[in-house]
């Protein structure tokens, strides 16, 4: 996108789930025996690095493979033991997705909420929530480019942003 070439502009990144303000809830799955459904996101290949999601064992999705992407919290809730490589069942379907990485816990709610299991996929199509990471040097600047970028793509319907320091606050006023 002509975004992304902007100098102020780090990094984009879609998906339908953000820490801080939403994330959805998985179908039922199974893995080892074990039914579990846990909350989740579809995001792409560059979701972990904007949002700053660590991970630690594993693989990124990349644009060429999708998979599963677990948290610590999620592969100890699932008694999983090397879980890179395990194959994760939705009920009612015959295929699988493979578990590509684990990432470290991280809070999708208040700080005062115990840390909760999540799960990432891959999603193939741009789409949900546009998280873009900017340069800390002109912030007006950069609001004001993809404003003007958004408002190129969907014309009159209302521009909104949050930066995600300020969604956590927002959980304790």
């Amino acid at each position: 996108s002509r975004l992304a070439q902007h100098p102020t502009i780090k990094n984009i990144s879609y998906g339908n789930g953000t820490p801080g303000m939403y994330m959805t809830n998985s179908p039922t799955m199974e893995v080892e025996g074990k039914k579990f459904a846990i909350r989740g996101a579809a995001v792409d290949e560059e979701y972990l690095s904007v949002l700053g999601i660590e991970l630690s064992q594993g693989k990124n999705f990349t644009e060429a493979n999708g998979g599963m992407i677990l948290t610590e919290m999620a592969v100890q809730e699932l008694g999983l033991e090397s879980p890179v490589g395990k194959i994760i069942h939705p009920l009612k379907v015959d295929w699988g997705i493979e578990i590509i990485g684990v990432v470290k816990d991280f809070h999708v709610t208040s700080l005062h909420d115990k840390i909760e299991p999540i799960c990432f996929v891959k999603r193939e199509t741009p789409g949900g929530t546009a998280h873009i990471k900017i340069a800390s040097t002109n912030v007006p600047a950069s609001l004001k480019t993809i404003e003007a970028e958004f408002k190129n793509v969907w014309g009159a319907e209302p521009f909104n942003y949050q930066f995600p320091d300020e969604a956590f606050n927002r959980q304790y006023q």
